[in-house]
């Protein structure tokens, strides 16, 4: 799955990217629809990730939003990013986002202690990541 809604906006930036959904057949469920969509941008957040790292040391990534209550989400992200996830105490602390920037280097005592590492799970992201970028290369191409 392609999530590129409105275009990609990292790395490659191109505002005339577009979604894609494939391998569809009638045994596809709605689930499994969510579940690539899902993955699909969470392989784009960790595609940003490493470009990051190219600049920044990023030891960790912070989480917070209503869907930081999901722990299959939460293990999925730690899982793309080969990442340790901090969740917000508050899950809705999405607001205070800019504060974050400040403190940053601080130890906050508005974090979680629960962390999720990678699991045995990371290794099937890889082989994914490359099919998305090989699926959006050959959109691009298609499209000229």
């Amino acid at each position: 799955m392609l999530p590129y809604f409105q275009g990609r906006s990292c790395g490659a930036w191109n505002a005339g990217a577009r979604a894609l959904f494939a391998n569809i057949t009638l045994a596809t469920t709605r689930q499994d629809l969510l579940k690539s969509l899902v993955e699909g941008i969470f392989l784009e957040v960790s595609n940003s990730i490493r470009l990051l790292q190219d600049c920044v040391e990023i030891s960790q990534v912070y989480i917070s939003g209503g869907m930081t209550n999901s722990r299959i989400m939460n293990q999925m992200q730690a899982d793309i990013y080969h990442l340790p996830l901090k969740r917000m105490k508050n899950s809705e602390a999405t607001s205070i986002g800019a504060l974050l920037v400040t403190l940053v280097h601080r130890k906050s005592t508005a974090l979680r202690k629960r962390r999720f590492k990678s699991s045995a799970e990371e290794m099937k992201y890889s082989p994914m990541n490359r099919i998305l970028k090989r699926l959006y290369c050959t959109k691009i191409k298609e499209s000229k």
